[in-house]
């Protein structure tokens, strides 16, 4: 295929504001009589963005093309716009002597998250809702052999519901303090799901080992990180029998102090994610599973605004859902008790929030969720919600 140099308008930042005019090779062909959604070009001069990334000299971008203007009369100079949305940089590729394969989403996770519903809590929980949910399962606190004869077809999850798997099991719902009471009193409205993942990684990886016979897969993976990885995986070495293969996990038993050893001895260096933002863990952006989720939106906000409205966008509502049940979880359950026992300092803040984002809807859903009106005089329910706005107003001033 014939290569063409074109000059184009790259706008390398979500900010509407940030663009440069870059030399460019297309890979591809390409006509403004009849352009082409997406192209893929190889930039030709080495570029640093205004946050410091730097995207080497034969980094392949691939992009959007919008706004796209014929030349006028006798020019030549027809001009487009291009909105990259991945780079793939083959310097990483020359330092250690690779082959980088990129493998394109299966079901990427926007589209994964209307397909099978959104994650909440974990992905333990998701499941397990998602199981129930599917079921038509109408969130009431009966026994198992109660529930089970009117849904006899999630088992696994009704054992979940009703704490059956034995005290102190990791598979019960009281793992998760007070969110039973919270789903019968609050039953979520909208799919919940852990299956995101699925089509963007666990499908691809399949998919992957299906094209390319592997001998030996290696995972980064650590129990001392916490979640499923704690308890899944028992040894560093196995043999996988749905995909007939041999798994390495080389630093699965590192401890913390292991894994700065070896950073320290092979003087690794991390992502600005980690060195610059701030963040511990690193995954998909705004990711309401984890436990520090609005500190990621936090930084998200700052640098970078436009992918903070597009999380906020798909996992808004769960974010909301997310904050009311993590308000039960810190005040021991719905609030049935005197004012003066209340955690202001937790509720305080996020009933500013619900006031600065205008949400009317949200406030009205906390008021029932955690003033119970049957055990909780009027009175005494307005001289709560005084106090509470007196504690936002002096955390705001």
């Amino acid at each position: 295929m014939k290569k063409v140099f074109v000059f184009i308008l790259l706008a390398l930042s979500c900010n509407s504001v940030w663009a440069k005019t870059l030399n460019v090779e297309a890979l591809s062909d390409f006509s403004t009589a009849n352009p082409s959604e997406y192209l893929e070009v190889k930039i030709l001069d080495t570029y640093v963005t205004k946050n410091d990334v730097v995207i080497h000299a034969g980094a392949i971008v691939n992009g959007k093309i919008t706004d796209v203007k014929d030349p006028k009369r006798l020019k030549r100079n027809a001009t487009f716009k291009f909105i990259p949305i991945t780079y793939y940089d083959y310097v990483t590729e020359k330092k250690y002597n690779i082959k980088i394969i990129h493998q394109k989403a299966k079901v990427p996770v926007p589209l994964g998250n209307k397909k099978y519903g959104v994650p909440f809590l974990s992905k333990r929980v998701s499941e397990m809702i998602y199981r129930l949910q599917r079921n038509n399962f109408s969130w009431e606190d009966k026994s198992f052999d109660e529930l089970y004869s009117e849904f006899p077809n999630c088992k696994c999850a009704l054992l979940w519901w009703c704490n059956g798997k034995g005290d102190g099991s990791h598979f019960n719902i009281n793992r998760n303090s007070w969110l039973k009471e919270f789903l019968i009193k609050n039953p979520p409205t909208f799919p919940i799901s852990n299956k995101c993942c699925d089509g963007a990684k666990k499908s691809v990886s399949d998919l992957y080992m299906k094209e390319y016979p592997t001998d030996l897969m290696i995972m980064g993976v650590r129990r001392a990180e916490g979640g499923e990885r704690a308890t899944v995986y028992k040894e560093c070495i196995y043999y996988n029998k749905q995909h007939k293969v041999n798994y390495l996990l080389p630093i699965l038993f590192f401890s913390d102090l292991d894994r700065k050893e070896y950073e320290d001895e092979f003087n690794i260096i991390h992502s600005e994610c980690y060195t610059k933002y701030g963040l511990k863990r690193t995954g998909c952006a705004g990711c309401p599973y984890s436990k520090e989720y609005n500190f990621e939106l936090d930084v998200i906000h700052n640098y970078e605004p436009r992918l903070y409205n597009a999380v906020n966008n798909m996992w808004g509502e769960v974010y909301d859902y997310t904050k009311i049940d993590e308000l039960i979880a810190k005040n021991d359950g719905p609030i049935k008790m005197k004012k003066d026992k209340i955690n202001w300092t937790d509720i305080a803040p996020f009933w500013f929030y619900c006031i600065q984002e205008g949400k009317s809807d949200l406030l009205n859903t906390i008021i029932t969720t955690l003033f119970d009106q049957t055990d909780i005089s009027l009175q005494i329910k307005d001289e709560m919600i005084n106090s509470l706005i007196f504690s936002v107003t002096s955390i705001h001033e």
